[in-house]
């Protein structure tokens, strides 16, 4: 490629980098005084600058290393002084001062040749700026304690994650993989903070959806809360079963995520199983999704990524997983029914501690998906005597044989393919 192609190139791309940030600018209507034209030339300056700095494309007569440094210096006091020009009009919006010095930079960026940074970069803030009425309401929507937790929880994951040793922690002759240990946590606790929002937005309007995603966060708890309601008077008892059924397909496809970052052999292992329950499931609570609500209910969800309930379920897992452990040692019989009693506690404990021990090698693949299917039954044994106990003889009569025929399924498959 010639030099004034490529000059073209870096011209036309850093213009369309900063034009899509000034394209959101104007489209949102927050200021009519820097729009995508603007945006576009701030970004070509940036381009510019590190091209006349020093001899990328072509040869200088003489070199400004400073140049792009200075530029962005002056791009900033350009952006500051629109700040306090439209604050003496009662416009506080600092966004776009903000965005300004972001656009050169990735102009800066593409006139250094790396594109594709350039382009995610304003590719990531246009999305960003461009979700402002989205996160103002995910603000509002939060409490002050859910807001609490959640800066406990990036506390964890940004500061005290990465000083984390790679190491196994030694405990009592076992070695146990702490860092692994907390990316377990943290990944169960973004997937059920997913769940959370989506159950906060969605609200009234859709129960299987929010027993789906509430499902990820505890299943049980859904089906508890949902066998409990259809005691009352003039419920849809329909439209309760959807929402118990969803909630543990959603558990079902939790735990294969969790397989999928642990161990993706226990996982093939495991596949046909979890498969065969999923759409036995889904198969026959297709009357229960099919039915038109003629009633909405809510599922309160205490806040998902709590430090505190953090801590709670890793030292769950914890103990699953120390347990599963010595017991392993013991033979299969004794670890396959401390899996089944551990399952009725945290289906997903259990998932986790097996996997690993899979991963590790102290434990078959055989050995480790039995044990994880007989924690899925005494789970599922405890979630049909919930509804047993707690639920309407209506809601029972409709519910209990889709676990049965799932769970029934499940061990079919499960004797069929793991030897």
């Amino acid at each position: 490629m010639s030099a004034e192609i490529e000059f073209l190139q870096r011209i036309l791309l850093s213009m369309a980098a900063g034009a899509l940030i000034g394209i959101e600018r104007e489209y949102t209507k927050h200021q009519q005084t820097v729009g995508a034209r603007s945006f576009a030339l701030v970004s070509l300056l940036g381009c510019l600058s590190v091209i006349l700095s020093q001899p990328v494309l072509f040869a200088l007569p003489i070199e400004l290393p400073f140049l792009p440094y200075i530029g962005l210096v002056a791009v900033i006091g350009y952006a500051f002084l629109i700040y306090y020009f439209l604050a003496k009009k009662e416009f506080f919006g600092i966004t776009t001062t903000l965005a300004l010095p972001l656009a050169y930079t990735f102009g800066m960026f593409i006139g250094y040749g790396f594109f594709v940074v350039a382009i995610i970069g304003a590719v990531v803030t246009t999305l960003l700026l461009y979700s402002r009425r989205y996160s103002h309401l995910f603000v509002q929507q939060l409490t002050e304690v859910e807001v609490a937790d959640a800066l406990q929880f990036a506390i964890v994951l940004f500061i005290a994650y990465p000083l984390l040793s790679d190491s196994p922690l030694l405990f009592f002759g076992l070695a146990l993989p702490l860092k692994k240990f907390v990316e377990i946590i943290i990944i169960l606790s973004l997937i059920s903070f997913l769940g959370f929002l989506v159950v906060r937005f969605i609200g009234q309007r859709a129960i299987p959806l929010t027993g789906f995603f509430a499902g990820f966060v505890s299943a049980l708890a859904v089906t508890a809360s949902l066998s409990e309601r259809s005691r009352q008077a003039r419920v849809d008892q329909w439209v309760l079963c959807a929402g118990i059924a969803a909630a543990n397909i959603a558990s079902l496809l939790g735990d294969v995520l969790v397989l999928l970052y642990i161990s993706v052999p226990l996982l093939s292992t495991l596949y046909p199983t979890y498969a065969v329950m999923v759409l036995a499931l889904l198969l026959a609570s297709l009357p229960f999704f099919k039915h038109q609500p003629n009633k909405a209910f809510t599922i309160k969800l205490d806040q998902p990524f709590s430090v505190i309930s953090g801590l709670k379920f890793a030292l769950v897992i914890f103990v699953i997983m120390v347990v599963t452990q010595y017991i392993s040692a013991m033979g299969s019989s004794a670890l396959y029914v401390a899996s089944f009693f551990a399952g009725i506690v945290s289906i997903t404990s259990v998932v986790v501690s097996l996997s690993l021990q899979a991963s590790l090698g102290s434990l078959s693949l055989s050995e480790a998906a039995r044990g994880i299917f007989l924690a899925i039954a005494g789970g599922w044994l405890m979630k049909a005597g919930t509804v047993a106990v707690g639920a309407s003889p209506e809601l029972r009569k409709r519910i209990f044989p889709v676990l049965v025929l799932a769970l029934g399924a499940g061990i079919a498959a499960l004797l069929l393919t793991v030897h």
